[in-house]
């Protein structure tokens, strides 16, 4: 599923249909879709990353469906299923601090901070403050009406 979303994105949302940036998928897998709108501010990567799923959604066959979830800002990704950001569904306070396959701390040692507070915690909080970091939109896990898979 990921190769049509792909083509579809980033065929519709570039510089030459209009829009200030070119869209670049930057993460994918069975089930979510990440991507790279480039635009300053939340509220356009989550108007941008809703009408991208209502777009893609509406070439697949029923009912399969992509859905708008969240909108990553800032945005650390260190490779496939590691990543870490500020996870955003609202444009005016983040949900939290998300990360995904990077807490390597040790449990047999007491006190040991894992690699998302020691690393991602003060990169991330410090280029949420500047104002011209990159947005990701964070999209969207397929459903349909037999099952919804959801990680």
């Amino acid at each position: 599923m990921l190769w049509p979303v792909l083509q579809e994105v980033e065929s519709s949302y570039n510089i030459e249909n209009g829009y200030d940036y070119d869209a670049k998928v930057i993460y994918g897998d069975t089930d979510s879709v990440m991507v790279k709108f480039g635009c300053p501010d939340l509220e356009t990567a989550m108007a941008l990353g809703a009408e991208a799923a209502d777009l893609v959604s509406a070439k697949f066959i029923k009912p399969i469906k992509l859905e708008f979830e969240k909108v990553y800002f800032p945005y650390l990704l260190i490779n496939k299923k590691r990543y870490a950001g500020l996870y955003w569904t609202r444009p005016d306070k983040y949900d939290k601090m998300d990360t995904k396959g990077i807490e390597v701390g040790r449990p047999s040692r007491s006190g040991t901070l894992t690699l998302a507070q020691q690393v991602a915690d003060p990169s991330l909080f410090a280029a949420a403050r500047r104002p011209s970091a990159e947005t990701t939109a964070g999209s969207s896990r397929p459903s349909s009406r037999r099952a919804c898979t959801r990680c």
